[in-house]
């Protein structure tokens, strides 16, 4: 049987014993079920993104049709110093 040792931030790790805990097991057992689940997924088991821009959510709501157009600048300005 291998050893594995592992530098984490101590509160990572209390947090973490705490759930476990909660499933009534210890850190070790929560990793290896980790591990395990890693191998029969062949890949992280869970989504695995990374946030969306700005920009990215902007052409998200442009292609959906989530934006507002203007007839003129005045309306434009109107609308940025809106309260809403």
């Amino acid at each position: 049987m291998a050893h594995l040792n592992m530098r984490l931030d101590d509160n990572l790790i209390k947090e973490a014993c705490e759930v476990f805990d909660s499933l009534e097991m210890d850190l070790t057992t929560g990793i290896r079920i980790y591990l395990t689940r890693v191998i029969r997924d062949r890949g992280i088991p869970f989504d695995w993104t990374s946030p969306k821009s700005d920009f990215d959510e902007a052409l998200m709501d442009m292609e959906h049709g989530n934006y507002k157009t203007f007839n003129s600048v005045e309306e434009l300005m109107k609308d940025l110093n809106s309260e809403d």
